[in-house]
């Protein structure tokens, strides 16, 4: 079935960032059949809000890619909304004014090595740094003790209509 296809790509996805990037801390998220690669460039930022403990990215629109679907072996590249970046006991480093629009560079740090990409939704439970170079100029650069991808409601997939 295409759940239980799903679920194997999940497991597989994230037994391939443990083996072969020596990340030992990764969560995958089981409750959602959905497994994106969200892809920090060309994202956009809707808002950067600091709570309690908790520094959340909310993007409006998250580039992502689905897995490649059985006979095209492409991966098909589109938008997800709702995708919320939640930095727990943050530190921010850098920030430059406005966060917010689409995201010109970025580069996930864990463990010392550099990700431009990683999965959705997913849960890295090490620490870490996200950088981010945003279109209009701005810029941030934040360390936390973790780094969890998530959807606030159902997850979702639109494919790019760009030729």
């Amino acid at each position: 079935s295409n759940l239980a296809h799903a679920e194997f790509l999940h497991l597989a996805t994230n037994a391939y960032v443990w083996l072969c990037c020596g990340i030992n801390h990764v969560r995958p998220h089981r409750h959602h059949p959905m497994l994106l690669t969200l892809s920090f460039s060309e994202s956009e930022v809707s808002s950067v809000v600091a709570g309690e403990s908790s520094l959340y990215i909310r993007l409006s629109a998250a580039s992502v890619e689905s897995p490649a679907t059985p006979g095209t072996n492409t991966p098909a590249a589109g938008y997800a909304t709702g995708v919320v970046l939640q930095l727990p006991d943050f530190e921010v480093h850098e920030k430059s004014e406005p966060t917010f629009g689409r995201i010109r560079a970025g580069a996930l740090r864990i463990q010392k090595q550099s990700k431009r990409s990683c999965a959705l939704p997913v849960e890295y439970n090490t620490p870490v740094e996200l950088e981010l170079a945003f279109a209009n100029g701005a810029s941030m650069l934040v360390s936390a003790s973790a780094f969890i991808a998530s959807f606030e409601g159902e997850p979702n997939f639109h494919e790019s209509l760009a030729c």
